[in-house]
């Protein structure tokens, strides 16, 4: 309901300045879809937005960053109150609160400018007036990749180097591999002990997908650190420093070489600014969803039903039976654990749950869908995200229950990648993605890890299956099945 109020004229006006909305989307089966003609008038926007001013992008990306640094005080404040002490009235008061900051923060979530097929266009135009050897997908992924770190990459940094410490000691090493989970935990030294307690204090949130997830515990980190510690964590720590630093002297160096200026320019600087937004707004958004829980726990309490319940609720049904004292109907609470979908058309939203909401099947169109010939020769065709080439056995990922397959050195493929999916791509050779731009989560992470990846191939998910060995060639965009 959030996401659908949020993408109203009104609050895109209040948040960025611009008088935008989606008045047709659905959901089925947590699935979105969008109207293609609302966003193509997105994209004329866009264009007009920057023929008026060359910076309008940057502009805005600093109201969503603003926002987003907003949105997570208020939600940090929220965590540390004793929300069982406070009276019925401040847990209302705190929840409205709560939907107007999280409402507020829908335009940053959805504004999404497309910036890479006029970017591809001039730097090849670039490249070919100043006869550059430089590829243009090479040349593209590096001028359009964020330089600024993410939540989620300083998470992986730093149990890097928590599994250094603990492999450069190898008394401590032999003992944390020979013990269970939580064997392991409770015999490391204090100083290991309270490192990885803090890093579940700080990062524990990613793990939990707005509010349908589990957060990290102490245990799912040593799970992590066993694998880890097997790798050379110093070198890894190593390349990730070197790859940065690498990364800005090569964007700096190509700029000039390609004595890059004007629209180019602009649009590259708006291009880094929303490569890192894109995933930035994302973890901001789910920490806050993730601080609220203690407000929602202590409301569930109140209206006599298990926390999980809230996750069924809307704002409006949660808040109605707070002021009247009237229970929630177990029926309706089975009816939408079984399903939930919704249809708005012309800003008019009809709700479906159960058996109403499962029967909710979009059929694929050929029509509209790219052609499956590549794959029919065994091939898998996307775009470049982080160049490289590897072999390595598929492993499909449709949820988050399906990420314990994914081994040392495996394929992962998946429709799209989120923050959840990070311990999976710790233990992957190469990434392939169905969906997904230059600032999607799996071209930003793999960019970070340097594994290669293809994104936007369509259909990789259903060409390729669990065990077929493939060759990922980000290089030419392809993965060829070899066996």
């Amino acid at each position: 309901m959030l996401q659908l109020e949020g993408t109203s004229a009104e609050v895109f006006q209040k948040v960025i300045g611009v008088p935008f909305e989606f008045r047709n989307a659905m959901m089925v089966r947590f699935y979105e879809f969008l109207d293609c003609r609302e966003l193509s008038t997105f994209d004329t926007m866009v264009t007009m937005l920057l023929n008026a001013d060359d910076n309008a992008l940057v502009k805005i990306a600093k109201l969503c960053y603003d926002r987003c640094a907003t949105f997570r005080k208020f939600c940090s404040a929220l965590k540390g109150e004793n929300w069982h002490a406070r009276s019925t009235t401040a847990l209302q008061s705190a929840l409205a609160n709560f939907y107007e900051e999280a409402l507020l923060m829908i335009p940053v979530v959805y504004f999404e400018p497309n910036l890479g097929q006029r970017i591809r266009d001039l730097l090849l135009d670039q490249l070919q007036k100043h006869g550059s050897p430089h590829s243009l997908d090479e040349c593209f992924l590096l001028l359009t990749s964020t330089s600024k770190e993410l939540l989620i990459v300083r998470e992986h940094r730093e149990l890097l180097a928590i599994a250094g410490s603990i492999r450069s000691n190898p008394l401590v090493l032999n003992r944390f591999l020979s013990k269970t989970s939580e064997v392991a935990y409770g015999e490391l030294p204090q100083e290991y002990r309270r490192a990885v307690d803090a890093h579940v204090e700080n990062y524990s949130w990613i793990n939990t997908d707005d509010i349908f997830g589990r957060p990290w515990n102490q245990f799912d980190l040593v799970d992590r650190l066993r694998f880890l510690v097997g790798k050379d964590c110093v070198a890894k720590l190593n390349d990730i420093d070197r790859r940065r630093n690498s990364k800005n002297d090569s964007f700096l160096a190509l700029l000039a070489e390609l004595n890059i200026s004007g629209e180019l320019l602009t649009l590259i600087t708006s291009a880094r600014e929303f490569s890192h937004l894109r995933t930035h707004r994302t973890e901001i958004y789910v920490q806050g969803m993730f601080y609220l829980q203690p407000l929602l726990s202590e409301i569930a309490n109140r209206l006599h039903l298990e926390v999980d319940a809230m996750k069924f609720l809307s704002y409006s049904e949660i808040h109605s039976s707070l002021r009247s004292g009237t229970s929630i109907p177990a029926d309706l609470l089975r009816e939408r654990r079984s399903g939930m979908a919704y249809d708005m058309r012309d800003r008019k939203i009809t709700a479906f749950f159960g058996n109403a909401a499962n029967s909710l099947v979009l059929p694929l169109d050929p029509a509209t869908s790219p052609a499956d010939a590549d794959g029919a020769l065994g091939v898998v065709s996307g775009m470049a995200a982080s160049l490289g080439r590897v072999k390595g056995t598929v492993k499909i990922v449709h949820d988050l229950s399906e990420l314990d397959k994914v081994l040392d050195g495996d394929i992962l493929v998946a429709s799209m990648t989120i923050p959840e999916f990070v311990p999976a791509m710790e233990r992957a050779a190469g990434f392939i993605t169905d969906e997904g731009g230059i600032t999607c989560h799996a071209a930003i992470v793999s960019r970070e890890m340097g594994i290669p990846c293809i994104i936007g191939t369509f259909n990789a998910t259903r060409i390729l299956k669990d065990g077929d060995f493939i060759e990922l060639d980000a290089y030419s965009g392809h993965a060829t099945i070899l066996s």
